[in-house]
């Protein structure tokens, strides 16, 4: 990912810088569906054990 971001973001956007900018978005989004996963889980094993 770290590789090919500037090439993506020069071969679409005309600007390498373009590509870290998304790979950065892309990156977090990733982190944040994983941290979202993790929570839902956690919650719903809290809702067994409690009832």
């Amino acid at each position: 990912m770290f590789i090919m971001s500037p090439e993506i973001g020069q071969s679409l956007f005309g600007q390498a810088i373009l590509g870290e900018y998304f790979r950065t978005f892309m990156v977090y989004g990733v982190i944040g569906v994983a941290l979202g996963i993790h929570v839902w889980k956690a919650n719903k094993k809290s809702r067994i054990v409690v009832e």
